[in-house]
């Protein structure tokens, strides 16, 4: 009678899980060691095996049975998720790129344009263009070079 049910056990999956479940449990009680955070008990075997899944949410109300020291986020911490949106929450299926600085992206954004204006005028010198892109001047912030054939102006 019990027979259909053990042939459905696969033991080296059995033996797979069980480890599994082992290193999660040494991994958390040594990352537990430095901040000594976690309620004894039952804390530790409750996020081991006590949800169904790495991305299941906790609750503050619930982290607070499981840590010692559970905080609300820092005005900082809402603002990088607002920043984040969905994906301060949900993993990416591919590399994400934000600027947190505007400082940094701007000053990226700037070298890009300047290095495009630079690839334009490079490209009018080389086709023999008589002038070169009007915002490669600017964005050089110098004197263009006369085309060939052309006199510079004094």
């Amino acid at each position: 009678m019990l027979e259909p049910i053990f042939a459905q056990i696969d033991p080296l999956k059995l033996g797979e899980n069980t480890r599994a479940l082992n290193i999660a449990r040494e991994y958390a009680l040594r990352l537990d060691k430095q901040p000594d955070n976690l309620e004894p008990g039952e804390s530790l075997e409750k996020l081991v095996s006590g949800y169904p899944d790495h991305g299941f949410v906790i609750d503050r109300k619930e982290a607070q049975d499981l840590f010692r020291r559970v905080e609300p986020p820092t005005e900082d911490l809402r603002e990088l998720v607002t920043t984040l949106g969905s994906f301060a929450i949900r993993p990416a299926d591919r590399l994400l790129l934000f600027f947190l600085n505007t400082e940094e992206r701007e000053n990226k954004l700037k070298n890009k344009e300047e290095a495009a204006s630079e690839e334009q005028q490079n490209q009018s010198v080389t086709n023999g263009s008589a002038e070169p892109h009007p915002q490669a001047a600017s964005a050089t912030n110098g004197p263009v070079a006369p085309a060939a054939g052309e006199q510079a102006e004094h």
